[in-house]
């Protein structure tokens, strides 16, 4: 098994306490190139109106907007996230969308049944997840197959094909 030394209940705490501030944090660290990364990214995809997509730890939703508005109002996106303070953020920013609907949830046992959705993204999340084979290998059995799933790393290879 692929592992992240990393303390579960640790990281939880962080992302609770930064919840309020983490969106600028990471324009500030990033220099904005997440916005860019996630454009470029969202292009290649190609994602299709009236598709089902997953946005797994996805935090305060940036991602999971970006999804919304190429799947259209026909589509529906999920997003995950295991912080509660970071979803309650995202529900703020996606309060006016009515095919995003966000869960409470554990990146490494996906709480959805097999080959359920057309696309299934990763942002940053992977590198705070304990196990990062096990939620890879769980979000390759919510995708459908034929499917299209992405993941963020680094800046040399900023996304990666799951």
């Amino acid at each position: 098994m692929a592992k992240n030394n990393v303390n579960k209940a640790h990281v939880h705490e962080v992302f609770q306490n930064i919840s309020g501030k983490y969106d600028r944090l990471n324009n500030i660290i990033s220099f904005e190139q997440h916005k860019v990364w996630r454009k470029k990214v969202m292009k290649e995809m190609n994602v299709k109106p009236g598709s089902k997509a997953l946005d797994v730890c996805c935090g305060t939703a940036d991602w999971t907007i970006a999804l919304s508005k190429a799947v259209g109002p026909e589509g529906e996106v999920t997003g995950l996230d295991f912080s509660e303070n970071m979803l309650k953020v995202g529900e703020e920013k996606t309060a006016h969308m009515d095919n995003i609907r966000l869960v409470q949830g554990d990146a490494m046992a996906l709480p959805f049944d097999d080959n359920v959705f057309d696309y299934v993204t990763i942002g940053f999340g992977l590198r705070n997840v304990p196990d990062y084979s096990k939620a890879l290998s769980e979000m390759y059995r919510v995708l459908k197959p034929g499917g299209h799933g992405r993941m963020f790393r680094n800046k040399s290879t900023y996304y990666s094909s799951i």
